[in-house]
């Protein structure tokens, strides 16, 4: 857990206490330094990711139109049929 009164801030952002005794996280200023390295595993985990994601809007899709097939996605647990 990131301590409020620590004047480190890290990569992603930092926490303050605001008066009415909350914490607001405030985010780092973009670009990050040193820049995101997309080379290597993290190139091939964010393909993977996105692959997900369009699968995963499509599937919403199929469900929202009320079609046959996706009533029987749903009702079979993302199982394929």
């Amino acid at each position: 857990m990131i301590n409020a009164g620590e004047n480190k801030q890290p990569r992603a952002g930092r926490y303050i206490l605001q008066p009415a005794g909350y914490r607001a996280f405030i985010p780092a200023p973009l670009p990050p330094d040193p820049p995101v390295d997309l080379a290597g595993p993290l190139r091939e985990l964010l393909s993977e990711a996105d692959y997900a994601l369009g699968r995963l809007v499509q599937d919403g899709r199929l469900v929202r139109r009320g079609t046959r097939k996706g009533t029987y996605y749903v009702m079979s647990g993302g199982n394929k049929i």
